[in-house]
């Protein structure tokens, strides 16, 4: 009688996957590498910002039809956070859904590459989402006026013509 035993270790290549999962992460967001006009807007919004207001400035806008008091001497911007509060509205589903794809990765059912992927689409779509959900603070109406077109008003403070939203991406480093 003859015994055949075939060795079927995936114990290095899950290891190998391991050691992917350990060194690396993602980073998600507008990032550096996009266009600078745009990464100042995410962070404007992200963070909120008080702008002093020049000569200029108020010509400007006196030319657009903002009628700025004397007295005005800054235009605050208000914090409206999409990405941080992203993680802290939906943080325990992100980690349930990271540890659901880590056992795969831990099981060889799927690789650290293809973990990766598929997390970071799914926290592109939720940053996504919440720019599309946020209704508070409203937009100054005068904003929501120069934001208004023919496609309808433009009263969500973070979508006009989706560049903020199409720009929200996510690199593995």
């Amino acid at each position: 009688m003859t015994v055949k035993v075939e060795d079927d270790n995936k114990v290095p290549q899950i290891l190998e996957e391991l050691y992917k999962l350990q060194n690396k992460k993602i980073e998600i967001g507008v990032l550096g590498d996009q266009d600078s006009k745009l990464l100042m807007i995410a962070s404007v919004n992200e963070f909120g910002i008080e702008i002093d207001v020049t000569p200029r400035m108020r010509a400007y806008l006196h030319s657009q039809g903002l009628h700025l008091k004397k007295s005005t001497k800054k235009i605050k911007i208000p914090e409206r956070s999409f990405v941080r509060a992203t993680f802290d509205e939906e943080y325990k589903d992100m980690i349930k859904k990271a540890e659901a794809g880590i056992a795969k990765v831990v099981e060889g059912k799927q690789s650290a590459d293809t973990f990766f992927a598929l997390y970071g689409e799914y926290l592109v779509s939720l940053v996504q989402e919440k720019i599309v959900d946020i209704k508070s603070p409203p937009n100054h109406p005068f904003t929501v006026k120069q934001k208004t077109t023919s496609a309808g008003t433009g009263d969500s403070p973070l979508e006009d013509t989706g560049r903020l939203k199409g720009a929200i991406s996510y690199r593995v480093v």
